[in-house]
């Protein structure tokens, strides 16, 4: 409850205030799972309680999500590798976070190697389920990508095929 606090009061408009992760498993957790027995049920300062807490859940949820994505975006570094296909006009990936087709999404693109991030608007033009996985393939289109991102783009995913072609084994 501290960190919501704290990233209301020092976010702006253009930055969300970001300290690190949030922690999760708190005592009053196993506490509120023990309230929500039947034989709790007519006691109405448990209740009370009870709805309290997860009426303050449902907006710590929100704020956990809005943390971490904020957190993931200016800490590239920590950022879990995902396999995509990526092109110089957009990509597609496995992600267990659900969008609407043709909406609005900004990607976020990081390169080890140059110890680089850049950034593209873009919209989702595709969706399919993967049941074997349980994420939803998404393939997006970037919008008028800044010609200096894309062209570093192009020589990475240049670089990746001719390491991929490195790896087969010519016979004269």
């Amino acid at each position: 409850m501290r960190q919501l606090v704290n990233s209301i009061n020092r976010s702006t408009p253009k930055n969300f205030f970001v300290n690190s992760y949030l922690p999760v498993g708190f005592k009053i957790d196993e506490m509120m799972t023990i309230f929500q027995q039947p034989r709790f049920a007519k006691i109405p300062l448990i209740q009370a309680i009870l709805h309290l807490s997860e009426f303050l859940e449902a907006y710590l949820d929100v704020h956990r999500q809005i943390n971490d994505d904020n957190y993931i975006k200016q800490f590239p570094q920590e950022w879990s590798k995902k396999k995509a296909n990526v092109s110089a006009s957009g990509l597609a990936v496995l992600i267990q976070k659900r969008f609407e087709l043709y909406s609005k999404v900004e990607v976020y693109l990081y390169f080890d190697s140059s110890n680089k991030s850049i950034h593209f608007s873009g919209s989702v033009v595709d969706l399919r389920d993967d049941d074997a996985s349980h994420k939803e393939r998404i393939a997006i289109n970037f919008e008028f990508p800044d010609g200096t991102d894309q062209n570093f783009l192009q020589q990475e995913i240049q670089k990746q095929e001719v390491k991929e072609c490195m790896q087969f084994v010519l016979y004269p």
